[in-house]
């Protein structure tokens, strides 16, 4: 009996070590991937911009409006007017800055935000309006595989034990790509880009 107890002891054991010798990201983690695209984005809308030496007849009027959104990401094209002027692009003057202005503050990252200051060309009133980036600038853009861990389904919201060294470690690893403020790094394109976090959070025991 001695003997038997034994034996179902060490195989016990054994299991118990074959369970801690594999990887532990098949067990705490896991890896998802998906399609995405990055670059500069414009907002579906087009202004006349005198360029060097061309004038134009209502510098920065409002030529053409395709596709506007809105923050929600809902047409906004009947927003703003034919013809009304663009005066302010986030507080900045546009009669100031010129047509740098549009490569500045006009494009930026896909889904982000633009403040915008029209005068109305008929009653010369300002107004705003907040829209989205979601227009891809041709020949600014590139597609790649986005990569990134999380938490394995079962561990989700739950309590784990881990060592102050692995805590070191995850922290080095999200210090290395992202900012102080949460935010992404686009290693391509040097900019920052959305929240990101580990799925953890972390507490002294």
């Amino acid at each position: 009996p001695g003997r038997a107890g034994g034996g179902k002891e060490e195989d016990h054991h054994k299991d118990h070590v074959a369970s801690c010798d594999r990887p532990w990201s098949s067990q705490v983690v896991v890896m998802r991937e998906e399609m995405a695209v990055t670059g500069t984005y414009g907002i579906g809308m087009g202004v006349d911009v005198p360029v060097g030496k061309t004038k134009v007849e209502k510098p920065f009027a409002v030529s053409k409006v395709t596709s506007l959104k809105d923050p929600m990401g809902n047409d906004a094209n009947s927003t703003v007017g034919i013809g009304d002027i663009l005066c302010f692009c986030n507080d900045r003057s546009v009669a100031k800055e010129g047509e740098s202005i549009i490569e500045s503050t006009i494009w930026g990252e896909p889904d982000s935000l633009l403040k915008l200051t029209f005068k109305n060309s008929r009653t010369g009133q300002m107004y705003d309006r907040t829209v989205k980036r979601h227009v891809p600038i041709p020949g600014r853009t590139h597609e790649y595989t986005r990569k990134w861990y999380d938490v394995s389904e079962h561990l989700e919201g739950k309590e784990l034990a881990t060592s102050g060294e692995m805590v070191r470690l995850l922290n080095s690893c999200r210090s290395t790509v992202i900012d102080p403020q949460g935010r992404e790094m686009d290693f391509l394109a040097g900019i920052k880009k959305r929240g990101s976090h580990v799925g953890l959070t972390l507490s002294h025991g």
